[in-house]
């Protein structure tokens, strides 16, 4: 079964099963990345889970079985509804959306067409947006992006949601740093299977630093917390190069060791990782930036 058969199969057995009607349709997510999508037209719903058909492909091949496929659809549909209905008064009144709300950052080129809607305010080639952090025991955790038209609902501006995301961003979602080698030394345990049969040798220290939240979640914010770099280079006593290594992390490099490397080097290992490691929609940016300790700024290098 190729993917189209998959998907026309899907709808079709979907509208067999709930009789109703079931419409194809097509997402835009960050970085302007289309997702095919079916959404369940029930009577009496005035807004629907989205059902990414892309996800449940990629189940199917890796050997689930059709019908299985469709009842964890219709499983995961039912707890997406009852989601929306217990978080619905949640989500209309300000007073409570505000202690739940976050930023993450963005390309600003490749989301033009979102940042139209909603609100943001720029920053060099990035672009910082607000989302509202939704947890729930029946589906876990979800986001919810912020457009004018929920600023509008709740008589707020701008000013205000940044205010609120930033607090909360800093206090609830804390900043990390640690060394790159602690992810060889993962990935040397992930290859080895166990602690015993990992070659016994030490992998050599290296002056760059991945910096994430404690979630390694959107955690690429962390370039726009307060004081985040400011303390970090306090430590190291020099600035700091910045390698935007997909909207969840960031890695950090010293100067001292740019200086051994190049900055056309550090260029050409970003676009390079990129274009081959960092999935579309997550993607960030091409650049490398520079912070600068004295004027405490961040430069487009």
């Amino acid at each position: 079964m190729n993917r189209e058969l998959f998907t026309n199969n899907l709808k079709e057995r979907l509208e067999e099963l709930t009789e109703c009607k079931v419409i194809l349709q097509t997402n835009t997510k960050n970085n302007g990345v289309k997702m095919e999508s079916l959404v369940i037209m029930r009577e009496g719903q005035n807004a629907a889970p989205t059902i990414y058909t892309d996800i449940w492909w990629e189940v199917y091949n890796e050997g689930e079985s059709f019908e299985t496929i469709v009842i964890k659809v219709l499983e995961w549909e039912r707890k997406a509804i009852l989601s929306r209905r217990l978080d619905l008064d949640f989500f209309l009144d300000f007073h409570k959306v505000k202690e739940n709300l976050r930023f993450k950052i963005i390309n600003t080129e490749k989301n033009i067409e979102i940042l139209n809607d909603i609100p943001h305010k720029d920053f060099l080639d990035l672009s910082k947006a607000y989302y509202v952090e939704i947890r729930n025991e029946e589906i876990g955790t979800g986001t919810v992006l912020i457009t004018n038209k929920h600023m509008q609902m709740w008589g707020t501006n701008l000013e205000d949601i940044d205010k609120y995301a930033t607090d909360n961003t800093e206090q609830r979602n804390p900043y990390c740093i640690f060394p790159m080698e602690k992810i060889a030394e993962g990935l040397m345990k992930e290859i080895a299977g166990t602690e015993e049969d990992i070659p016994d040798f030490r992998i050599p220290p290296m002056e760059m630093y991945v910096l994430t939240n404690q979630q390694r979640f959107l955690g690429a914010s962390v370039l726009l917390c307060k004081n985040v770099l400011k303390d970090f280079v306090k430590e190291k006593e020099d600035d700091l190069y910045i390698l935007p290594s997909s909207t969840h992390e960031l890695i950090v490099i010293p100067a001292r060791v740019v200086w051994y490397t190049g900055i056309n080097h550090l260029k050409e290992i970003v676009k390079e990782v990129n274009s081959t490691q960092v999935e579309p929609e997550e993607f960030l940016s091409n650049n490398v930036y520079r912070y600068d300790r004295e004027t405490d700024k961040i430069e487009i290098v």
